[in-house]
């Protein structure tokens, strides 16, 4: 009797021995990028040993014990064999978890297929795709070999789900232009449905692939290039929205879908247990630099389906060795059990997710719910996704604008907007056939371009109507407004789109978003018409004084030229005449040296001599260099001078307007700039108001004030991008002084519009990408030329010579050929007056004839006659010298 009791306790001993040790779960883990799994697979291991409570018999104080083997070099698979064979021989663990990389998985599961032990994963098998071209059939046999390969593997990730979430997203919202951001070119596979599915037919796709893995970082550098904007929409594929740090995109135009699949209704009904809070901020650290949230819970999700089951089914760990390849005995009944285990985790159901791969995922009904997060900052739960019902939306009224933004949506849905403006060129104008159009097709401009731009990427739709009393907007002082603000504040309009002044009295009363342009107040001017110009104003581009040095040089030259040359000895030659003996004569006498210094003044090609002597030579060259730098400048400055008007203004500042009285000056009546006179407290502005208030020089519109300057001895002050734009059309025009003050044109709304800030925020996306600027260079210099219109003709003018222009010269060239004339006569007539004088004294030379009629003939002898021939060679010799 005694051997039967000693019998029982000696069988009893192994099971209370083993139940005197935990159970031992283990994970291979990488230490950089798996921390975050890490931290989930500890907490979880610990918090079933706090909360799960197992019968008496097991008395084990813990119950369950996590051991981790850290994988230094990620690709080494030989040691990740080594580390979780070293799991199952030493720490006898009952389950393997893998990290979330696909090659290690692989390699994994061919071993816990081999040993017959359940591995436990969590990552997106992207080879994985549900909706492709494959039949019902045809995915069940995929399916049965995928069980047949890997018996083992158990993945809690609801890939397929995903996807069909994801798919089901993009129709419900029919999105026509879709770009996918991928980084591993295998991920494509999942594309097939959508570039083969009938339903998918209508939208276009557009691929580019990135470098960096992490999300965000990839996204920092998508915002600094300026890709994350208002009209954009990005759909994660990631369940992360939650966890990741989106502080970065919150004010900065980002709008992001995303489904989540954490269950609300575990954290409400195990709240008293299990703290989501105090378990996001034990693995936050990890999981934030990683941004893998989700994992997070499937990894804890994976420890609460082991738990139950590994304490029901196992009496005993037992060793498993890898190298004898011995199963697990118990290995079979655990998996089998954990595909059948009915838990609701922080996910949901998890008997809905594909841990029976033997069949088909969409007869699993696992739920997602949607979360948007606006560029107001606030992540909102808009609705639910789920496989047999598809996707339900049930968002705010501000959820529901945001998503009509860039979506495709019939314009019925879209809010509607009453826009009031006001004729005014470049902003808003009529089209030349515009009876022909509707009643928004009829305007063109600056504000029309800028509203369309707004309508698309906002989701909006607008009616435009020109303001009744055909005014901006002033107070007029019973507490109601005229203009345009007045309808604001009427309720006739709901946003004033126009060259519309913000400033502070109209902001009591409307809302303004953010400038569109930014200007300040200057003066519009008429160019005074180009006076004659003198007779001789081709001597312009030298001043007087050069002329008188010029002049005084030619003299003061030839002078100098004459003594050097009566100095030098070589520049004298001895001379023969017939009738005087060799005499030494000088050849630049003052006569030659004024007549030599001449033609290179000229330009000439000089006369047909020369100085022999260095010094006279030197003293030539000098003057030819002097020559012609004076030439030069005068040529240069000579085209200038000519072509170029520089018409004289009698105000060149707005001081300048203020200090005369002759110009009289205006601005429009009750618009911005004739509130800042009005209000101004320095001296000159306050003159000018009163000035301009006695004369009555306002005028209703900037069209009335231009053609007042035209033909009226006018200045009128309007905004300096209105002004850019006349001077631009009208050459007659020029702007007088700089800028002063500084305000812009906003668009108006009514006060507390939450249409405010949303069109500030574009408004500021479009200065940031230069869109503001495009649209103003196109209607200020592209529609139409620069200097359009009547001012035309002047600038023609201004480039070509006129006979005004040279009329000197031609009264210098008659002048000289008059001059000329009559001095060829007084030397006639003094050569003669000579010649005269030269016979009374010389009578050999000039012999008077006898009077041959009363002397009648005379004999002459032959001497006579000689002497004859010889005075008459004599004469024509003296004469030829002479006039040489």
């Amino acid at each position: 009797m005694t051997f039967i009791p000693f019998l029982v306790l000696l069988l009893l001993l192994p099971l209370v021995c083993c139940q005197q040790n935990p159970f031992k779960f283990g994970g291979v883990f990488r230490k950089k990028e798996d921390a975050h799994l890490i931290e989930a697979f500890n907490y979880s291991i610990n918090w079933v040993n706090t909360h799960l409570h197992l019968p008496l018999s097991y008395s084990s104080a813990k119950q369950f014990e996590p051991v981790v083997e850290i994988l230094h070099e990620a690709g080494d698979h030989y040691a990740l064999l080594n580390k979780a064979c070293k799991l199952f021989k030493e720490d006898k663990i009952v389950s393997l978890f893998a990290p979330a990389e696909h090659s290690l998985i692989s390699q994994l599961t061919r071993l816990t297929d081999t040993l017959d032990v359940p591995l436990f994963t969590v990552a997106d098998d992207f080879s994985y795709h549900k909706l492709d071209s494959l039949s019902a059939e045809q995915h069940q046999q995929r399916l049965a070999r995928k069980q047949q390969l890997s018996s083992s593997r158990i993945n809690v990730f609801p890939q397929a789900q995903l996807m069909e979430a994801i798919s089901d997203l993009i129709l419900h919202w029919r999105w026509n232009r879709v770009i996918v951001v991928y980084v591993d070119t295998q991920r494509i596979k999942r594309l097939i449905p959508f570039l083969e599915g009938e339903p998918y037919f209508g939208i276009r796709f557009y691929f580019v692939r990135v470098e960096n893995k992490d999300f965000l970082e990839a996204s920092r550098k998508a915002l600094q290039m300026g890709f994350i904007e208002l009209k954009h929409w990005f759909l994660l594929t990631s369940t992360d929205l939650k966890v990741m740090d989106m502080e970065l995109f919150r004010h900065n135009h980002a709008r992001f879908i995303a489904v989540d699949a954490v269950y609300p209704p575990f954290l409400q009904e195990n709240m008293a247990i299990f703290n989501f809070s105090d378990f996001k901020e034990s693995v936050k650290n990890s999981w934030f630099k990683q941004n893998h949230g989700s994992k997070n819970f499937k990894m804890s999700e994976a420890a609460f389906i082991l738990t139950p089951s590994t304490w029901q089914l196992i009496l005993c760990s037992t060793s498993v060795n890898c190298t004898l390849l011995n199963q697990a005995g118990y290995g079979r009944k655990l998996i089998n059990h954990i595909r059948n285990t009915t838990l609701i985790g922080l996910t949901g159901d998890l008997a809905r997710i594909n841990l029976q791969p033997i069949q088909h995922p969409a007869n699993h009904n696992f739920s997602f719910r949607i979360n948007l997060l606006g560029y107001t900052g606030r992540i909102d739960d808009i609705g639910y996704w789920e496989p047999v019902t598809d996707v339900h939306v049930n968002m705010s009224q501000d959820s529901k604008v945001q998503l009509q933004r860039n979506v495709k949506v019939s314009d019925e849905l879209k809010p509607h907007f009453r826009v009031t403006t006001i004729m005014e060129r470049p902003y808003v104008m009529l089209k030349k056939n515009h009876f022909e159009m509707d009643k928004n097709s009829q305007f063109e401009g600056f504000c029309i371009d800028l509203l369309e731009e707004l309508s698309n990427d906002l989701g909006f739709t607008y009616s435009i109507h020109v303001v009744r009393d055909n005014k901006y907007g002033g107070d007029t002082g019973n507490g109601s407004w005229d203009g345009m603000i007045g309808e604001i504040m009427r309720g006739e309009a709901d946003m004033v789109v126009a060259p519309l002044t913000a400033n502070f009295r109209r902001a009591e009363v409307v809302d303004f978003t953010k400038p569109f342009l930014s200007l300040g107040i200057s003066i519009i001017f008429k160019i005074p018409e180009d006076h004659q110009p003198d007779l001789f104003s081709f001597l312009n581009p030298l001043s007087l004084e050069i002329w008188a040095c010029i002049l005084a040089s030619i003299f003061g030259l030839t002078i100098g030229m004459y003594l050097v040359a009566q100095v030098t000895p070589y520049e004298w030659n001895l001379s023969f005449s017939c009738c005087t003996a060799h005499q030494p004569t000088q050849l630049l006498n003052m006569h030659q040296s004024k007549r030599y210094l001449g033609p290179a003044f000229q330009q000439l090609q000089g006369c047909d001599f020369g100085p022999r002597a260095v010094s006279t030579r030197l003293l030539g060259g000098t003057w030819w260099v002097f020559t012609l730098v004076i030439v030069s400048a005068y040529t240069a400055n000579l085209a200038a001078v000519l072509t170029v008007s520089r018409p004289h203004i009698p105000i060149r500042s707005l001081d300048d307007l203020a200090n005369q009285s002759t110009i009289l000056y205006g601005t429009i009546k009750d618009g911005s700039t004739m509130q800042f006179f009005q209000e101004s407290k320095i001296g000159s502005h306050v003159r000018m108001w009163k000035q301009m208030k006695n004369k009555n020089v306002f005028v209703r519109n900037n069209r009335e004030g231009v053609d007042k300057v035209l033909k009226e001895n006018y200045a009128y002050l309007m905004e300096s991008s209105s002004l850019e734009y006349e001077v631009q059309q009208n050459c007659n025009l020029t702007q007088i002084g700089g800028v002063l003050g500084s305000k812009g044109y906003g668009i108006a709304l009514e006060k507390k519009s939450e249409w405010t800030d949303w069109i500030s925020r574009q408004i500021l996306l479009y200065q940031k990408r230069g869109i503001i600027e495009m649209k103003k260079t196109k209607w200020w210099r592209s529609k139409g030329a620069s200097c359009t219109g009547v001012g035309s003709s002047v600038k023609q003018q201004r480039i070509s010579l006129n006979l005004h222009n040279v009329s000197g010269l031609f009264v210098i060239l008659f002048a000289g050929l008059g001059l000329s004339l009559g001095i060829v006569s007084l030397e006639f007539y003094w050569r003669r007056f000579e010649i005269s004088q030269q016979e009374k004294t010389d009578p050999l030379l000039y012999p008077k004839e006898n009077n041959k009629a009363n002397n009648g003939p005379s004999h002459k002898s032959k001497k006579q006659k000689k002497n004859k021939e010889r005075q008459k060679n004599l004469r024509n010799e003296v004469s030829r010298l002479a006039f040489q």
